[in-house]
C-alpha cells in the first residue's frame, strides 16, 4: 500500500481512508498475520500503525517515501515494488495525487 502527498499529514489522511479495505476486507483473509512484527504475540492489530511499522504501507512525502523504498532495498533486498495506491474508500483525487507524486518524484530518485 502506498500513500504519498505534499505533507505527511495529508498522506496519513489518505492512508486512514484506505483502512476500510486493508483492515476490514484484507484482515478477514488473515493478511495481517504476514505483517506480524518480530516478538509480537497475540492477535495482530488491524491498524494503520501496524501496517506502517511492518513496512507494508509506505506513507509520507515523496522524500520520506523514497527513503522508505531505499530502506526496503537495503534491509530486505527488495528489487521490485508492486503497490496499491490507497485502495478502498480513498478520495479519487488523493489516489491520483499519490500516483503522480510517486511517479514524478519517488521513482526517479530511487531508480
Amino acid at each position: 500500500m502506498l500513500a504519498v502527498a505534499d505533507t505527511y499529514e495529508e498522506a496519513w489522511k489518505s492512508a486512514e481512508q484506505s483502512m476500510a479495505f486493508m483492515g476490514d476486507w484484507l484482515g478477514e483473509f488473515g493478511f495481517f498475520e504476514a505483517w506480524r512484527l518480530p516478538g509480537q504475540e497475540g492477535p495482530v492489530p488491524r491498524t494503520l500503525e501496524q501496517l506502517v511499522k511492518s513496512g507494508m504501507m509506505l506513507v509520507g512525502t515523496p522524500d520520506s517515501v523514497g527513503e522508505q523504498v531505499q530502506d526496503l532495498r537495503r534491509d530486505l533486498g527488495v528489487d521490485y515494488i508492486v503497490f496499491v495506491a490507497c485502495a478502498g474508500a480513498v478520495d479519487h483525487q488523493r489516489m491520483l495525487d499519490t500516483i503522480q507524486l510517486f511517479g514524478e518524484n519517488v521513482i526517479p530518485a530511487v531508480a
